[in-house]
């Protein structure tokens, strides 16, 4: 006990703006920080402004969660999205140093959360590189691609404008690329995820006439 692991080195961030404040990433790396410690009266003891009572491994745990849900559905550029990734990943990091301690506990609830984010974080960190050509399309990724819609519904809920930009924009770079018909048709079927069902077509059916339609008003 009393053995601390170092949080990683981050490079202060000038480009949110108004929209994402300083001090939002500020109080998500604090949370990360305290979370590698594994030693339970050292996390007891911290003061963290955004958590009521005591300070727990599970209060900071869940704190994290809500500020990377915000985190990815505030996100509109790329490297906001490599901040959002670099922190589920490191959340991921966290909840794997936590199940190396001896008499640690972590909820089924907050388990599962995490895996979640980290499961969203790593398809559009994927999709990132599909799209900036640096990784290499094929079926895994296609396939995985298909379910991004429903990763995300899971995690944030709605699609933003952004997340359907990102898609739009992998798929038509897979589209102009050598990638194989099938993984073509995989990338296309995960847009059509993102866009509106088309319009039911009923058929035309054959007129009927009434007598009433004979007679003089």
């Amino acid at each position: 006990m009393g053995a601390e692991q170092s949080a990683p080195q981050r490079t202060p961030k000038t480009y949110r703006g108004a929209k994402r404040p300083r001090e939002d990433d500020r109080a998500l790396e604090r949370a990360l920080e305290l979370m590698a410690s594994v030693d339970v009266n050292s996390i007891a003891n911290a003061r963290f402004a955004e958590i009521r009572g005591p300070v727990s491994w599970a209060k900071l745990g869940d704190f994290v969660c809500h500020a990377l849900k915000r985190e990815f559905a505030a996100t509109e550029t790329s490297a906001e999205l490599t901040d959002a990734v670099h922190y589920a990943r490191a959340l991921e990091a966290r909840l794997r140093a936590r199940d190396g301690v001896k008499g640690a506990r972590t909820t089924r609830e907050l388990r599962d959360a995490i895996a979640s984010i980290g499961a969203l974080a790593k398809l559009l960190g994927e999709l990132q590189s599909v799209r900036s050509e640096k990784v290499t399309p094929d079926h895994d990724s296609g396939a995985r691609a298909t379910v991004l819609r429903q990763q995300w519904s899971k995690v944030v809920g709605a699609p933003t404008p952004w997340l359907k930009r990102l898609m739009e924009e992998t798929v038509a770079q897979v589209l102009a690329s050598g990638a194989t018909p099938g993984v073509k048709s995989l990338y296309t079927k995960a847009l059509a995820t993102f866009l509106p069902p088309p319009a039911p077509t009923s058929p035309r059916g054959e007129q009927i006439l009434w007598d009433s339609d004979f007679e003089d008003d």
